[in-house]
């Protein structure tokens, strides 16, 4: 069931002290700034149709891998969603002939085959999210249909599967706990849902499940305190315990846009989010929210903050933007051949970078404003990778239907 948006959420009385989810009660709120209303609840799409929200950019095209999966579904009588590949390739205009594109395309073929670590090939429907383990072993997946998969990176097994999860509908953010003993997931719905992954990668029952009103768009535990948050595609921020259901959640209205990135701090309760435009301050413990003047304009196909949070990648057609969170100035702008750039993760060690274009992933190192490598993925276009906490790994697939997923060793 939904339940009711008024304000912020109940009060909490659960959770520990040190919990941001526990305290003020709601009177005891104050926005810093004149908080947007919560929308009303209104008619959505079917989940189960494929839909992206108001900030996803979605294409009419379709691999054949695609057309296959669309016949069978009609004819078991299912609503199947559309392809996610943006679009026709784009030829660089950048006078280099077609000799020299195809001897650097070999090049570079030849060198993300020495970075291979691990293949999982024809992962079936589109893989929408992504997320390692603490310690690299494992691989998280949500996908289109509605499934959760447990990936053994080094045997190259699934070690755990949970399928039909119609709450979910797409899997549109997957991630581990810091501890590595939960596993979160958040789908197209709204809803979340939580599990406890024991020592051989298996899922319990769902330990908790909390619901947003829209589809979510980003995903984040807390590095210190039992707790995560998301945002959603019309700007509601919600944070909860993720280790039981009894717990209440709290929410806020952040922005009119969707919530396409998170930041929790490892000390202290600000939160730091962004719908592309804005950089919004949360506190955790009272719900005030500061906005920011707009630092840029135009949608953001995504966005990922640094480690520690100073930066702010954005991903903006061909580019990807470098911003410093702490005086919200431009400090970097990637271009690749004029290729949309449609997913971004930064790099533990936040001097580097990766962004998915047309079949590659690149890597960028910041200072020296260059591009280190190209990994091959595919032919379709990458919406979603993932990158290890200890920054050695890289996984990646192209967005359409019955694509290999990859696993790269990053070089140093």
């Amino acid at each position: 069931c939904i339940r009711d948006r008024a304000d912020v959420a109940p009060q909490i009385d659960s959770l520990a002290e040190s919990d941001p989810t526990t305290q003020p009660r709601e009177s005891d709120v104050e926005s810093t700034v004149a908080a947007a209303p919560n929308a009303p609840l209104s008619m959505r799409p079917d989940p189960g149709s494929g839909r992206a929200d108001d900030n996803r950019l979605e294409s009419t095209n379709s691999s054949s891998a695609d057309s296959v999966a669309k016949d069978r579904g009609v004819a078991a009588g299912v609503d199947l969603p559309p392809s996610s590949s943006p679009g026709p390739h784009l030829v660089p205009q950048n006078g280099v002939s077609r000799s020299a594109e195809r001897r650097r395309t070999q090049n570079e073929l030849d060198a993300s085959s020495e970075l291979l670590v691990q293949q999982f090939p024809d992962m079936g429907w589109a893989v929408k999210s992504l997320g390692f383990s603490p310690d690299g072993r494992w691989l998280a997946a949500g996908k289109m249909d509605r499934k959760l998969l447990i990936l053994d990176i080094d045997s190259g097994k699934t070690l755990s599967q949970v399928e039909r999860l119609e709450d979910l509908s797409q899997v549109e953010q997957v991630q581990f706990s810091p501890d590595g003993k939960f596993v979160a997931a958040a789908g197209y719905s709204g809803a979340i849902v939580s599990w406890r992954v024991d020592a051989k990668g298996a899922l319990s029952d769902p330990a908790s499940r909390r619901r947003q009103t829209h589809a979510v768009r980003s995903l984040q535990f807390s590095p210190t305190a039992p707790f995560l948050i998301t945002g959603d595609s019309k700007g509601e921020l919600i944070w909860q315990s993720f280790r039981d259901e009894t717990s209440n959640s709290r929410a806020q209205n952040v922005s009119k846009r969707a919530v396409v990135a998170v930041h929790l701090p490892a000390q202290g309760f600000e939160a730091v989010v962004t719908d592309g435009n804005h950089l919004v301050r949360v506190n955790l413990k009272t719900a005030a929210v500061t906005v920011g003047e707009p630092f840029r304009r135009g949608v953001a196909a995504a966005a990922a903050f640094s480690g520690d949070g100073s930066l702010l990648a954005i991903c903006n057609g061909y580019r990807v933007e470098v911003w410093d969170t702490r005086d919200v100035s431009l400090l970097q702008t990637f271009e690749q051949d004029s290729e949309s750039q449609w997913c971004v993760e930064f790099l533990p060690d936040q001097r580097r970078l990766v962004s998915g274009g047309r079949g590659k992933v690149t890597l960028w190192d910041i200072e020296s404003d260059t591009s280190v490598h190209r990994f091959d993925v595919g032919r379709s276009y990458v919406q979603t990778i993932a990158v290890s906490r200890d920054g050695s790994m890289l996984a990646a697939i192209p967005s359409s239907a019955g694509q290999t997923l990859s696993v790269f060793r990053i070089p140093k």
